[in-house]
């Protein structure tokens, strides 16, 4: 399997992503990192703060950027003109060419992101708001989708501004961090990822059977790590998206030290992530669900869903159709067995 990595194309989807960062700094808590987490970290910590300040007075002028399940709704858009040959070399270039796109280029991406959300089987005969009801959405998150499937091309436009606003105050953290993406898509293994004790290992890539993947590499700050699969593109059907350093991240040791053991407990010890990681859990568990029984909104749960995932507390479930994750019993029990043998237990 070959990585395909393009500068120039990892750019216009960290600038598309650019916009919910923003929005998501606003609603998000403090990130409970490891101490070994943020010496990680340690350089993307300190632009991190810069770009909370620096966007603090934005994040009340923008209103909703349409994202979701680790991609925007122009991320879809995007990866429409790439499948189409269409392969715009600066972001000012790829927002023209996503402004020109027809109503059935814009709802065909609608669909897939829609798809996405819901993480299931695009179904054709569906339309959009029937795939928007199926997904796990709350009322509210629905009304912006509903808008969108509304009126597609006035929503291009709207989202376009948004990253036209965010583009020129992100763009010199962007150019600073250019070198470390450079080393980092040099060294990147998709094996090591991949392996016994990669935070993926359920879900390996390379059994889709893809001799080809786009790679797009994106600034340290942004912790990412996902991958689009769509049966439905010709050129590009798969592509994966990460984060530089989320290799160290992932294959970090973990052997149960003070340092984890700590690190895991806090995560653990907010009482509604708690409740979501049980839910999570039990067969046919939906977001949705769940976000109504804890008075919580599905991006809430989203949220904490994905902090459980990254701490190795929550593994996809390959073996029972019924049930989406595990929780992590082998990390539990080590845990245990840290608490027995420093308090005599």
């Amino acid at each position: 399997m070959e990585l395909l990595y393009s500068k120039h194309r990892s750019e216009i989807v960290e600038f598309l992503m650019a916009p919910f960062y923003v929005q998501k700094k606003q609603i998000e808590e403090a990130e409970e990192r490891s101490q070994k987490a943020k010496e990680i970290l340690k350089e993307a910590l300190l632009v991190e703060q810069q770009l909370e300040s620096l966007f603090e007075d934005m994040t009340e002028r923008l209103p909703t950027y349409l994202f979701g399940a680790n991609f925007s709704f122009l991320h879809y858009l995007y990866f429409e003109l790439l499948e189409v040959g269409q392969d715009p070399k600066t972001l000012e270039e790829a927002c023209q060419l996503i402004a020109e796109v027809s109503q059935e280029t814009a709802e065909r991406a609608l669909r897939f992101a829609l798809v996405a959300i819901s993480r299931g089987e695009d179904n054709q005969e569906a339309d959009l708001l029937e795939l928007l009801e199926q997904t796990d959405l709350k009322a509210e998150e629905k009304w912006e989708w509903f808008q969108a499937i509304r009126r597609p091309l006035d929503t291009i436009r709207e989202q376009l501004a948004l990253v036209s606003a965010v583009a020129p105050l992100y763009r010199p953290f962007y150019e600073q961090f250019q070198r470390q993406r450079t080393e980092f898509v040099q060294q990147f293994s998709c094996e090591e990822i991949f392996g016994e004790y990669g935070l993926y290992k359920s879900v390996c890539i390379e059994e889709l059977g893809y001799d080809e993947i786009q790679f797009f590499v994106i600034s340290p700050w942004l912790v990412h790590f996902s991958y689009v699969c769509n049966s439905h593109y010709k050129i590009h059907p798969a592509i994966l998206c990460v984060s530089v350093d989320i290799d160290k991240l992932l294959l970090t040791d973990q052997s149960m030290d003070e340092d984890l053991l700590t690190a895991t407990l806090k995560i653990m010890s907010d009482e509604t992530r708690y409740k979501v990681m049980v839910a999570l859990t039990k067969p046919h568990a939906k977001s949705k669900d769940i976000a109504e029984q804890l008075n919580i909104t599905g991006a809430a749960v989203s949220f904490h869903t994905q902090k459980l995932i990254n701490a190795k507390l929550l593994l996809f479930n390959t073996n029972d159709k019924t049930v989406k994750f595990d929780a992590n019993k082998s990390l539990l029990r080590e845990m245990i067995a840290k608490l027995e043998e420093d308090f005599d237990l």
